[in-house]
């Protein structure tokens, strides 16, 4: 919740967001400190701490979707193997729906 309320206090251009960052990341790196960015630069930091905070939890899908952004796996630890070559996702790309069989939609009354 910290770091939505942080995101959206960004995004809206209200300075408390770089306070409400602090107080989270504190907690977890004594040695943080107050992050000086503003702007889309505070508000990419921010997602950034979500990405960390919340890796694995299938959230980074919906981040991606929410703010029309493309998956870009290069230079990154991302095997193109297990990826199936699927390197780069573009915002308005068909792969980002979960398409439903046409067998499914026929099959159900």
């Amino acid at each position: 919740m910290y770091l939505i309320e942080a995101e959206a206090k960004a995004r809206l251009g209200n300075a408390d967001a770089t306070n409400i960052l602090f107080d989270f990341e504190k907690t977890r790196n004594p040695s943080y400190t107050l992050s000086t960015n503003t702007g889309q630069a505070l508000v990419d930091e921010i997602l950034l701490q979500r990405r960390i905070e919340l890796w694995g939890e299938g959230f980074r899908f919906y981040d991606l979707k929410r703010t029309n952004s493309s998956l870009d796996r290069t230079g990154a630890n991302h095997d193109s193997g297990i990826t199936n070559g699927v390197m780069n996702v573009a915002p308005k790309d068909k792969r980002w729906q979960w398409l439903i069989p046409r067998a499914e939609i026929n099959a159900n009354p």
